[in-house]
């Protein structure tokens, strides 16, 4: 998996690639911006939206720099709650309900799709503990 084919040079561009290039991107430009979107759907009115950020996996890197520019364009204050392996989620989750976040988007990584179990069981506890929308 790359990080940005485009940035590395392997390609010209992610809509027609170039040359021998495949297998797949778990960061796709927009998609995180359409995340912060959706997130504003399922919360109408969301100005504090949460960021499970992994901070180890690089593709991670440029779906934050997306989700904190989107979040400026639509006045959104996005709080990043930093993982480094699947033990940090339920710690990530309970900074986000302490932030008081009203919804929190996960970034694509390697480590947090293999963690989705993980992170609905913390999001679930936090949820039951104390909403993250009040």
């Amino acid at each position: 998996m790359l990080a940005d084919p485009v940035e590395l040079g392997f390609t010209t561009s992610d809509a027609r690639p170039t040359g021998n290039v495949t297998g797949i991107m778990p960061y796709v430009t927009g998609l995180p911006s359409k995340q912060l979107e959706l997130a504003r759907e399922l919360v109408p009115g969301a100005t504090r939206i949460g960021l499970i950020d992994d901070v180890i996996d690089p593709k991670a890197h440029p779906q934050r720099q997306e989700i904190e520019a989107t979040g400026r364009s639509l006045e959104i204050e996005i709080v990043p709650a930093e993982v480094r392996t699947a033990a940090d989620i339920d710690t990530a989750y309970q900074a986000l309900a302490s932030a008081r976040v009203q919804v929190a988007v996960v970034e694509q990584s390697g480590m947090l799709v293999l963690a989705s179990k993980p992170l609905a069981e913390a999001a679930a506890s936090k949820r039951a503990a104390k909403p993250l929308s009040q």
